[in-house]
C-alpha cells in the first residue's frame, strides 16, 4: 500500500506539477491523509497524478483536487468532505463507504466507479460522467446531478430525496428501490 502511494507521489514530483503545495505532498506521503491540502493541477493535460493511489480511510476534508488523476485509486472509507474534485478523473476508482458530502465534482469523470454506500449529500455533480458507476445504497440527498451522464449507472436503494436530475441521462440506469425519486 505504501509503495503505491510513494509511486503516485513520485509521479507528482516527476511531472513538475507546480499547482500543489510540496509540503502537502509530503504530508500525504507520511500520513496517508491531508486535510485542506492543495493537490490540484491546472496545466492540462498534466494532471496531478494519483493513479492507482491507495488512500483507504484517508482524511482529505477540504482539499483541492481539481483536475486530479485518481484513475483506479482506492479511496474507500475516506473522508472527502467539501473537497474540490472539479474535472477530476476517478474512472474505476473505489469510493465505497466514503463521505463526499458537500464536494464539488462538476464535470468529474466517475465512469465505472464504485460508490456503494457513499455519502454524496449536497454534492455538486453537474455534468459529471457516471456511466456504469455503482451508487447502490448511496445517499444523494440534495445532490445536483444536472446534465450528468448516468448511462447504465446503478442507483439501487439509493436515497435520491431532493436530488436534481434535470437533463440527466438516465438511459439504462437501475433505480430499483431508490428512495425519494421524483417522477418527471
Amino acid at each position: 500500500m505504501k509503495i503505491r502511494l510513494l509511486l503516485a507521489i513520485a509521479a507528482l514530483w516527476a511531472n513538475g506539477a507546480s499547482a500543489f503545495n510540496p509540503a502537502d505532498v509530503e504530508k500525504l506521503r507520511n500520513t496517508g491523509s491531508c486535510p485542506k491540502c492543495d493537490l490540484s493541477q491546472f496545466q492540462f493535460p498534466d494532471k496531478a497524478n494519483l493513479r492507482f493511489a491507495v488512500l483507504t480511510g484517508a482524511d482529505l476534508t477540504g482539499a483541492n483536487l481539481t483536475n486530479a488523476n485518481l484513475v483506479i485509486a482506492r479511496l474507500n472509507g475516506a473522508d472527502i468532505i467539501n473537497v474540490n474534485l472539479a474535472s477530476a478523473d476517478l474512472t474505476g476508482a473505489n469510493l465505497s463507504g466514503s463521505n463526499l458530502s458537500g464536494s464539488n465534482l462538476t464535470a468529474a469523470r466517475l465512469v465505472g466507479a464504485i460508490l456503494t454506500g457513499t455519502n454524496l449529500s449536497g454534492s455538486n455533480l453537474t455534468a459529471a460522467r457516471l456511466a456504469g458507476a455503482n451508487l447502490g445504497n448511496s445517499n444523494l440527498t440534495a445532490a445536483n446531478l444536472r446534465d450528468a451522464d448516468l448511462f447504465n449507472a446503478n442507483f439501487s436503494e439509493a436515497n435520491l430525496t431532493d436530488t436534481n436530475l434535470t437533463h440527466a441521462n438516465l438511459t439504462g440506469a437501475i433505480l430499483t428501490n431508490a428512495r425519494g425519486l421524483k417522477r418527471f
